[in-house]
Formats: structure tokens, C-alpha cells, sequence
């Protein structure tokens, strides 16, 4: 049978629905008591992490189920491995003291640089795109490639150590200070919103726009420094260029903040090194503990997939993952709600058209009815009528079409029926 869909609006309404959710933490079996350092996923599936004694495991369904790897990266089988990247599913990069290349998808490793004998640890790697890409040593080396990690050549030194790509020619290096790169790594840029007794110690992007970031304060003890256990929420709105403190945040006495994820403008969390996660939905302005990880387990890093979907891991293998369900469903009249964009099924039953009030840079995405993220399109919407073609791979059921755009601070969902 032809396939069909409608949107259910009327002219006097439009469903539209607020991004508030609530969380629901399941811890996932990792198959490894070794400690857990790095973690990345090549698409919303298939994802690595790296860790203590040269462990690697894999997932391929999102996270919720991993295997341990029988791969040997170093001779030496008690080295940690500090970082992991996978270019696609065949070539992986990952790291400590040099930098180890797979091309056959983990089954034989190459050791490719020798960089140990310069600077001792290489904490971070990440790409821009297939070929260029950067990874950060021990006291700050930045070193790039333009051949897919064959060869690397040092192209300064920054007070970081962690990077976080935003596009192909976009990136921060951060954990310590902050720089900005918008020409593919040619040149960074220092932030100069945070104080010099401030310590960058995650970061995380929302969109194009809006990004959050938690900084602490380093107290200088003789020749040392240490770490107060009060991290500052700071907000961009124009792409880290410029950050505003948006609040600050004091855990439990002598916990200490580990890492935030956004996934929204509004939602996002901050894990702690006793074991409590804390969820804000409302910009980072107030937190809640969320949850608290089992038997003495804490999370060292959260990482977001591009479904939004949230996996935090520690020592010992820890793993946790967050499900998120939409709720608080809101139905608005148009005379108080100020309607930017229409938005109409077409016969061919294979696209939609966006009827817009003005010309914006949105993002679209496409969610299942447990607020999954399936598709997700950044699109230049002109003034009046736009038509975007939409998945092949849908099948019957209830979805909800969501345009964000620069000012809101949560996208405008429509309900979509898709029939066979």
C-alpha cells in the first residue's frame, strides 16, 4: 500500500512540545574490570573504548551491549591507554606514551610515532575529517596531521589537553585553558572570558551556537596547585567565541566535578567524583542529583552520541547510560505562542514543506515516540516555502519533526504520522 502521512494541527493550534525529560541511568556491562579513560562512537551505533592494560571494548547497538577486544596494541600489555579514535570502521587510532594506528579494525596495530621518547604521555586524540587531524601531549604538544595519522608534525604548545571537534574546520582544545580554532587547526585562538586562576575542565556543544563548559579554580599551594571542589557553569550563545557565567555549582564536600554533557539548551548533566550525577533543566541556572552510580563506582567522563544519548564511564569498568523519554507534552494557542515556521506534509509522501516567517540556519531533527533522535539535518531555511526531503527508512508510526534555531531555547516539535 502507498505510504501517507499527516501532520495533526489545526488551525487554531499547534502541537508543540517542550524538551523537559525524564532520565532513566542503566548500568551496562562493560566485560572488564579494567579501569575505562576514553570513549568514541563512530556513528550511534558503533562505538570504542579505551582503557587501563591496553584494553579495548566495542559496541555495535549504541552502547548497550560491549566486547573486550583480544588485540595486542603494545608489547608492553601493561600499558594504559590515555585516548581512542576510530576514522571509520577499519582505522583506529589510540595512545599513551606513542601512538598506535589499526587499519584492519583493531586485529594488528602499528606503532607510528615514537612520540614517548619526546614528551611522555599523548592525552587526547581527535579529527576534523578523514584526513586532518590533532592530537595534544602531556605538557600541552600539539601535533596535526593531513594524511590520515601517518605522519604528524608539531605545530605549537597550549595549556590543554583535551579536544572537541564541532565541524570540519571547527575545534577547542580545553582541560586547562581554552582555544578556538575556525580554519582547520591553521591557527587558535585563547579565551579570554575566564579568569587566570580558572582551570577549562570540560566542554561540551549544544549546537552551532549555544555550547557549556565547567571551569574550577586552582589555588596555588607553594609550587603545586589544587583544585577547589566549586566548578562555574559558563555559556556560549555565538559559538565559543565568548562565554557568559551562567552559575555555580558546589557538590558535596570533598567531591569534585568530573564532566557535563548538554542535550539540549536546557537539559544537561555534571558527573562527580563521588559517584552523583546532577541534572539541570534550565540552562545550568539550578542541579538535582539524578542518580547516584552503585557500590562505589563515579563517572570520569560522559560523552554524548549524535542521538543525544548519553554514556558515562570510570574505573573498573564502569559503564552507565542514560535513556531519555519525552513528557510534559504542552499544547499551546497560536495567539500565545508566536509561530515562526509551518509546517506541511506533501503528497509525494517522501517529504515535508517549511513554510518560515524569516531566513535562519536551523537545525532539524526527527525523533521516534521515546524522543530517539533518528535523523538530524543542519539546513539554511530561506523566507517562505522550503521542502526537505525526509528518510527513506521510516516505517509505519507516530514521529515528531523538531526546528531549532539560533534564539530558541527548545525546538518546536510537530507530530507526524507515518501509515503504509
Amino acid at each position: 500500500m502507498k505510504s501517507s502521512f499527516k501532520f495533526i494541527s489545526t488551525v487554531i493550534f499547534v502541537l508543540f512540545f517542550n524538551n523537559q525529560v525524564f532520565s532513566q541511568w542503566i548500568q551496562k556491562q562493560s566485560n572488564t574490570l579494567n579501569d575505562l579513560t576514553d570513549i568514541y562512537f563512530i556513528d550511534n551505533n558503533v562505538g570504542y573504548i579505551s582503557g587501563a592494560y591496553s584494553t579495548i571494548i566495542k559496541t555495535i547497538d549504541g552502547g548497550n551491549t560491549w566486547s573486550v577486544l583480544q588485540t595486542v596494541v603494545d608489547s608492553n600489555s601493561k600499558v594504559s591507554l590515555m585516548s581512542i579514535y576510530a576514522i571509520n570502521q577499519d582505522t583506529v587510532l589510540c595512545s599513551r606514551v606513542s601512538l598506535y594506528k589499526s587499519s584492519d579494525a583493531c586485529k594488528t596495530w602499528s606503532d607510528i610515532g615514537g612520540f614517548g621518547n619526546l614528551f611522555g604521555t599523548i592525552f587526547d586524540i581527535e579529527f576534523l575529517n578523514s584526513q586532518t587531524g590533532f592530537f595534544v601531549g602531556k605538557a600541552g604538544e600539539l601535533y596535526k596531521t593531513d594524511d590520515s595519522g601517518n605522519n604528524w608534525t608539531q605545530i605549537g604548545t597550549c595549556g590543554s589537553n583535551q579536544i572537541k571537534r564541532v565541524d570540519s574546520i571547527t575545534a577547542f582544545l580545553y582541560d586547562g585553558e581554552l582555544y578556538k580554532t575556525s580554519d582547520g587547526g591553521n591557527s587558535w585562538k585563547l579565551s579570554t572570558s575566564f579568569g587566570s586562576l580558572e582551570s577549562m575542565l570540560s566542554l561540551d556543544i549544544v549546537n552551532n551556537f549555544k555550547a557549556y563548559c565547567i571551569t574550577v579554580p586552582n589555588f596555588i599551594i607553594g609550587s603545586n596547585k589544587a583544585m577547589s571542589n566549586k566548578c562555574s557553569i559558563y555559556v556560549s550563545n555565538d559559538g565559543g567565541d565568548n562565554w557568559i557565567l551562567k552559575n555555580t555549582f558546589n557538590p558535596n564536600t570533598n567531591d569534585y566535578c568530573t564532566s557535563v554533557a548538554f542535550t539540549d539548551s536546557l537539559t544537561g548533566y555534571i558527573s562527580t567524583s563521588l559517584g552523583f550525577i546532577y541534572k539541570t533543566i534550565d540552562g545550568g541556572l539550578t542541579w538535582k542529583k539524578d542518580v547516584m552510580c552503585s557500590n562505589g563506582n563515579y563517572v570520569y567522563r560522559l560523552y554524548k552520541l549524535l542521538s543525544n544519548e548519553i554514556i558515562g564511564i570510570g574505573p573498573d569498568g564502569f559503564i552507565i547510560k542514560l535513556a531519555n523519554q519525552i513528557t510534559n507534552i504542552q499544547k499551546k494557542d497560536l495567539t500565545e505562542y508566536k509561530q515562526i515556521y509551518s509546517v506541511y506534509g506533501l503528497s509525494d509522501s517522501k517529504s515535508i514543506r517549511i513554510e518560515s516567517k524569516i531566513s535562519s540556519n536551523v537545525k532539524i531533527i526527527l525523533n521516534d515516540i521515546n524522543g530517539k533522535t533518528l535523523f538530524m539535518l543542519n539546513y539554511s531555511l530561506n523566507e517562505g516555502e522550503n521542502v526537505i526531503i525526509l528518510p527513506s527508512f521510516l516505517s509505519s508510526g507516530l514521529y515528531f519533526i523538531g526546528i531549532f534555531n539560533r534564539e530558541s531555547l527548545i525546538p518546536d516539535f510537530y507530530k507526524l504520522l507515518v501509515g503504509r
